[in-house]
């Protein structure tokens, strides 16, 4: 089997990580550097099966949430942890969408490599026209091939690809008239079939159809005969679609991909484009992972977030150790949900409240976490200092989750107070290694944190 070297590899490279040793963030970055780029070769050639490509995604989101032999959580779904960070996802892709990213750029560098050998060998076996600037299907002499296989498998799935070509006129000389989609509709012969059937010339390329006059370009398409009154409305407006493709300067023909800004094809794009399908892209998720907290409390931020934590009720929910305590082990009022022990709580409420009354700023009692760094992250903080305000949202954050950690397992018991000077040793130690001239002594920072936020001019 083609694909079972690719298996084997991917297996033994996850058993010898030692998964749980390693943060969540730490599995990310291995994931995103190592795994998914390990079948890039076989999947810039082959059509991968779906069998092949579940199977793979399911080690991946196995060992991204510390899955092992069917014992563990995936606390959320693939389809949402792959995708671009601006629209909720870690980062990577789904490696059967960066298959077809990958197969998509043959038939991109189809147009682009006009004179690679390689271009030459398929124009030859394939019975293509040479000047063709798109692979337009299979002969009929060919029954297998690498090549077939890369051109079935796009053109199967030509609603993410192809359909986002477009054909960019220059000289004319490689783009079909009628076949081809260089205005604005997608096919000429299928939306103007009764000027279709008039022409004398139904297969030709743009060239055979005008010339560049004097820096204008002047058609010159001949009729089998006079048209009725009645087709003159259709040719006037067949007219002003095909003068809308026309190029404002003489050029070689090339391709243009919607799915960038710049119109070049490129297969991270493609992956983003198609990932981020159906989903709203929020400018909150670069608060998330911005470039100063460290990845681990980022990417924890980024599950609470989902409210994916295991905290009681969703571990209940789940059926997962039915007998855990439900009720919070801060307040021991409540039960214990994301929500309520990172921010709802009495007693954490009132470490986030102290932390807010040193920066002489009151905010709203949020709905859940993702208010709560939205309301954060609007507040107007002098410029000086405004990064040390946003470090301080992930210290507390993740002090408040360590603590309740200890209580859970270790049976330790926090004060507001205690809990407090936790989060300002916290943010003191990662403001000292990003900031050293704003913060040159932790212990300062603890003591007098006033010195640091109003003290810096």
């Amino acid at each position: 089997m083609m694909w079972q070297p690719i298996m084997e590899k991917v297996r033994s490279r996850l058993q010898s990580w030692k998964g749980n040793l390693l943060s969540f963030g730490g599995r990310i970055t291995l994931i995103k550097s190592v795994l998914v780029n390990l079948p890039v070769y076989y999947m810039s050639l082959f059509s991968m099966p779906k069998s092949i490509a579940d199977m793979i995604n399911k080690c991946i989101s196995s060992f991204l949430w510390n899955v092992k032999a069917d014992r563990g959580i995936h606390w959320i779904k693939w389809d949402m942890v792959c995708g671009p960070k601006s629209h909720g996802g870690l980062g990577f892709f789904d490696v059967k969408v960066r298959n077809r990213a990958l197969l998509n750029k043959w038939i991109w560098r189809f147009s682009e490599d006009t004179e690679s050998l390689w271009k030459k060998i398929i124009v030859a076996k394939y019975n293509y026209d040479p000047l063709a600037i798109l692979p337009k299907g299979i002969s009929a002499r060919s029954s297998n091939g690498l090549w077939k296989e890369i051109v079935c498998s796009v053109i199967s799935n030509e609603e993410d690809f192809l359909l986002d070509v477009r054909c960019v006129m220059g000289n004319g000389v490689r783009i079909d008239f009628w076949s081809d989609f260089w205005t604005g509709v997608r096919s000429l012969k299928e939306a103007f079939p009764r000027i279709y059937g008039l022409v004398t010339n139904k297969q030709g390329k743009i060239s055979e159809f005008g010339s560049w006059v004097n820096g204008l370009w002047s058609w010159n398409i001949e009729l089998r005969r006079e048209l009725f009154s009645w087709e003159i409305p259709s040719w006037n407006r067949f007219n002003q679609v095909i003068n809308s493709g026309v190029s404002t300067f003489p050029g070689v023909d090339s391709l243009k991909w919607s799915g960038a800004s710049n119109g070049i094809y490129n297969s991270r794009d493609f992956c983003i484009k198609l990932a981020s399908a159906g989903k709203l892209q929020d400018p909150l998720w670069y608060k998330v992972w911005n470039k100063f907290a460290p990845p681990k409390v980022a990417a924890f931020v980024w599950k609470a977030m989902y409210s994916r934590l295991p905290v009681a009720s969703e571990l209940m929910k789940r059926g997962v150790n039915a007998s855990v305590q439900p009720l919070c082990l801060f307040c021991k009022e409540h039960q214990e949900d994301v929500s309520h022990v990172l921010c709802h709580c009495s007693v954490v409420w009132q470490v986030w409240q102290r932390w807010c009354y040193l920066w002489r700023v009151r905010i709203i009692f949020p709905i859940d976490v993702r208010q709560l760094l939205q309301v954060w992250s609007s507040q107007f903080i002098r410029r000086k200092v405004r990064n040390l305000w946003h470090l301080g949202f992930f210290g507390l954050i993740w002090q408040i989750w360590l603590c309740r950690n200890k209580s859970r397992f270790n049976g330790a018991s926090f004060t507001v107070d205690q809990l407090f000077n936790l989060v300002l040793l916290q943010v003191g130690f990662w403001g000292n290694v990003l900031w050293p001239t704003l913060v040159p002594q932790v212990l300062d920072f603890v003591r007098c944190p006033d010195a640091i936020i109003f003290g810096c001019g």
